[in-house]
């Protein structure tokens, strides 16, 4: 049958990623491939349907032809298929956009639907979405039918529609088809009733796959709660449940503070809990109701544990945050007294601590009692950088040290931070920390609160003589006995300006010396706006080491509070005043509207978030004589009267004039334009060039790959935006950057090696060790390069020529060569005259004759005369001289073992590398005819000069 379509045939080839949706589920059936085919032609079917009451169009597609704002545009392509993702980077398979991508509010959906449609604002509907992906740009015929009534599809046994290939990818391409659903004729699927059961077909290349789907206009709550063995409420606990009947639905939900949880199911459904979880409790046992259900509540839930109260609070009574607990069950052993004869391995009891302490102190230990006849269980606070608790458990006994009960291994008391609770007490045990605390407040001149403010606390004591001392610094200086008190602020100030100081009052201070806490303001937290404000903070350890006191010292800084002997709440006030800024965003109050407040002239990026209250007013401090900016953040369907306006200068509380309106706007979505265009040349083909940037405070990437010529990249934005931050790389490549147009050099390992030589010639000899260099590429440094004990290094540098190489304070890069033999496919830099290569080398001066052999010795190597030491400086030379010696002949110079010279006189350069080496004049045993010469003899007489 032809169907009467209102959807343009590129919509119903619209393709969407699967999403969970609370209308609608769907089930994949069936898989049959063709006798013969080797690849899928078609998959991932699903079947939604979707009406003007649901809750969740998460998976439905698109259906505007403008993008929404929220999205990255350089991500999407519009084409006659609808806007697919990942198209525009490259890539051979995408997907259309869906509408859980694009964060459109349900009013905006609906919308666009009504508009695609061609229905007025209030009407009704109901669509149908088959959505599944094809192979090989094969095309495929899609059928659907309704509750198996064949008469109730537009007079057909079936609807069906054959969807084109679209775009001809080598790997899938999603698709979706869209159907009305009513009992108008112009519907493509008559119902007299939307609710039901929808299935679907699709065939393609053979291969045919099947799914359906049960729709419900009528759902009911669902009800129930959690609690522990005793019956107590179970917060937070994971519940997951499946409801049976015309369709299958699952979720999850998680139970409230008074443990209760609930779900909206299909009307006549039969639902089952499939499973009960949450942190220490097990539930072994989960009721189900046995009949179809109307409106009901479930049975209770309860866990196999019960549950321990655990409250912990200060030395003054206040609740304290954040502490860890511990609990271990103990059984008695009755043949003994010696409390180091405590078991510990509790048979068949458990015991799990929850989390640490909220921020009422409280925290929960769930359980079960192991078997035995006395069985407690110690339960202790952690100490941690905030609080310290007094505790006994070490290794040969848990309650080492206690006072006992008489008869009993048990104690008649416990140290603070203690408890040994017994099964048969009250489920509610408190624990009580070493420290006291006191709070502190932020505030301006005037009196009004600055959040964010980091506060320091010290002891400190003063000697007779005035001179102040930090007890945590120096305690020595008085008396090794004195304990070190503790003093540690809790956090920064909140919204009220309020924080509290955590301590314990140092003991064992001499007669006569005072201890006192100084609170000081330390600063605000990283980011804050409020650092604006000032604190005088005064300087406890200064060189003033009045008799009167450590708080004179303090007088007069407002950003210090010295505290000794009764401890009240302090408040630090700022050099500066505040004063209050009040306005009312009129008109329709939209969801979800806040605003940014950034402070005085520079007006960083540093900001305030404020959220108008429900009848739409706000408020905010500004620090006095200064302006205030408030900038409304975009709302969807929302324009703003005066989205942003600048204050004047406060110098009391006042009222802004000008009221804020939020009018609804048009349902109008902005279609984005490139905002950036580059090339990216020289890139191999296969080779991945990668982008980064920001566009408005959002970072992204995308990669590429290289065809062998210039790839070129778009970067799409809304109106007022700008590429910031741009990055482009390729692993194994230097780019260099010209405006928009970026060339890769390939990256080589090369060899370096530093010398020095006057007249530019590199020897082995003229080497020089141990030099930094550092490479510049395009004026960033690129690279530092430390040559050897051998005057060598590796490096990886790109072919280019625009590096720049510098040691120390020198350019040297006209310095740099390509050098030959003997270090071929080197870069020779040479340093002359920047280094100091002159150095003090010895070189000894030897005079040696081999013997001739004999019938009774073989020939032996022996100095003629006395070995000579010369001192000489490197690159100078030295002369030597091998005189005749008669009975001798004279053969050559040698240096480490090669032959250096033939000549009697020698002249030779000297290097590093010959300290401490020999230079050997070598002779024969074989005499001269003349005979003529000097007797060796006479010059080891030191006859000769």
């Amino acid at each position: 049958m032809q169907m009467q379509n209102h959807m343009s045939a590129a919509w119903k080839r619209a393709a969407v990623a699967a999403a969970v949706v609370i209308a609608s589920a769907a089930l994949v059936l069936a898989l049959f491939p063709a006798e013969g085919s080797e690849a899928a032609a078609v998959g991932g079917l699903s079947v939604d349907v979707y009406d003007q009451d649901s809750e969740d169009y998460g998976s439905l597609a698109y259906m505007n032809e403008k993008l929404p704002r929220s999205l990255e545009p350089e991500e999407w392509t519009l084409s006659d298929q609808g806007f697919w993702y990942g198209l525009s980077s490259g890539s051979s398979a995408g997907s259309i956009l869906t509408y859980s991508e694009t964060g459109a509010s349900l009013s905006d959906i609906r919308g666009d639907i009504r508009a695609r449609l061609g229905l007025g604002s209030s009407d009704g509907f109901a669509i149908l979405q088959v959505m599944f992906t094809s192979s090989y740009g094969a095309s495929a015929t899609v059928a659907v039918e309704k509750d198996g009534v064949q008469t109730e599809i537009s007079g057909s046994d079936r609807a069906s529609v054959t969807v084109g290939g679209g775009i001809p990818l080598s790997t899938a391409m999603q698709h979706a088809c869209i159907f009305t659903v009513g009992s108008s004729e112009s519907c493509d699927i008559r119902t007299g009733s939307v609710s039901g059961t929808y299935s679907a077909e699709v065939e393609s290349g053979g291969y045919s796959i099947s799914a359906q789907t049960f729709f419900a206009r009528d759902f009911v709550k669902v009800s129930g709660t959690v609690a522990d063995a005793s019956g107590s409420a179970i917060e937070g606990a994971s519940v997951s449940y499946a409801s049976a009947g015309g369709r299958t639905d699952t979720g999850t939900v998680s139970t409230a503070s008074d443990g209760s949880f609930s779900f909206r199911v299909p009307k006549g459904s039969t639902v089952s809990l499939t499973s009960v979880s949450c942190s220490g409790y097990t539930f072994p046992y989960i009721p189900q109701p046995g009949t179809a259900i109307s409106d009901t509540a479930l049975p209770e839930v309860r866990a196999s544990e019960k549950t321990l109260w655990v409250t912990v609070s200060d030395a003054g009574g206040v609740p304290a945050a954040g502490v860890e607990i511990n609990a271990v069950w103990l059984i008695q052993n009755a043949s003994s007294d010696d409390p180091s004869m405590y078991n510990k391995s509790a048979v068949s009891g458990m015991c799990s601590v929850i989390s640490a302490t909220d921020s009422s102190g409280r925290a929960g230990i769930s359980y079960t009692v192991p078997k035995g006849d006395t069985v407690y269980l110690y339960v202790r606070a952690v100490s941690g950088s905030i609080y310290t608790f007094q505790a006994n458990d070490g290794d040969g006994g848990i309650l080492d040290g206690l006072p006992k009960t008489e008869g009993s291994p048990f104690p008649s008391s416990l140290l603070e931070g203690n408890v040994l609770w017994s099964p048969s007490s009250s489920a509610e045990i408190a624990l009580t920390a070493v420290e006291s605390s006191v709070s502190v407040s932020a505030e301006s001149s005037n009196g009004r609160p600055l959040r964010d403010a980091t506060v320091s606390a010290v002891w400190y004591y003063q000697t007779g003589s005035g001179s102040p001392y930090a007890i945590t610094d120096d305690p020595s200086t008085i008396s090794t006995a004195i304990a070190a008190g503790h003093a540690a602020a809790v956090g920064p100030t909140g919204a009220g300006g309020l924080t509290s100081v955590v301590y314990k009052v140092p003991s064992g201070l001499p007669s006569g010396c005072a201890a006192y806490l100084v609170i000081s303001f330390a600063g605000f937290t990283a980011g804050s706006p409020r650092d604006v404000y000032s604190f005088s903070v005064a300087d406890i350890k200064a060189a003033d080491s009045s008799p009167s006191g450590i708080p004179d010292l303090a007088s007069g800084k407002n950003g210090t509070a010295v505290l000794s002997g009764t401890f009240t709440g302090v408040a630090l006030a700022s050099d500066d005043a505040a004063y209050k800024c009040s306005g009312t965003l009129a008109g329709t109050m939209p969801q979800g509207a806040s605003a940014a407040v950034s402070y005085g002239a520079s007006q960083s990026s540093m900001a305030d978030l404020i959220v108008p209250a429900s009848d739409g007013t706000f408020s905010f401090y500004v620090k006095a004589g200064t302006s205030a900016t408030v900038t409304w953040a975009t709302v969807d369907g929302y324009a703003f009267s005066n989205d942003r306006f600048t204050t004047a200068a406060a110098f009391a509380d006042f009222t802004y004039s000008s009221e804020v309106s939020a009018v609804p706007s048009s349902f109008e979505r902005a279609v984005p334009s490139a905002i950036g265009a580059y090339t990216v040349s020289g890139l191999p083909s296969g080779a991945e060039a990668l982008f980064a940037y920001t566009v408005s405070g959002a970072g992204h990437r995308a990669s590429f790959t290289s065809d062998g010529g210039s790839l070129r990249f778009s970067i799409l934005g809304w109106e007022g935006d700008a590429v910031t931050g741009l990055s482009v790389s390729s692993e194994g490549y230097y780019m260099s950057a010209s405006g928009a147009d970026y060339t890769a050099h390939a990256i080589v390992k090369k060899q370096i090696v530093t010398y020095a030589s006057q007249g530019g010639a590199l020897t082995r000899n003229n080497t020089v060790p141990n030099i930094s260099l550092t490479v510049y590429c395009d004026g960033t440094q690129y690279a530092k390069v430390s040559t050897g004990s051998d005057g060598r290094a590796t490096a990886s540098l790109p072919l280019t020529a625009g590096l720049k190489y510098v040691y120390g304070d020198y350019t040297v890069t006209d310095r740099v060569s390509e050098a030959s033999d003997p270090f071929d496919g080197f870069l020779s830099v040479n340093l002359y005259g920047l280094v100091d290569t002159e150095t003090s080398v010895v070189v000894h001066a030897r005079f040696m004759a081999v013997t001739a052999a004999t019938e009774d010795q073989a020939p032996t190597s022996v100095d003629l005369i006395p070995v000579q030491e010369i001192s000489a400086k490197t690159g100078s030379e030295i002369r030597l001289e091998a005189p005749d010696m008669t009975g001798f002949r004279f053969s050559g110079w040698m240096l480490d073992g090669s032959l250096v010279g033939t000549d009697a006189v020698c002249t030779l350069p000297v290097t590093a590398d010959m300290d401490g080496k020999a230079v050997v004049a070598a002779y024969s045993a074989e005499p001269e005819d003349s005979g003529s010469g000097i007797d060796p003899a006479a010059l080891a007489s030191g006859c000769w000069e």
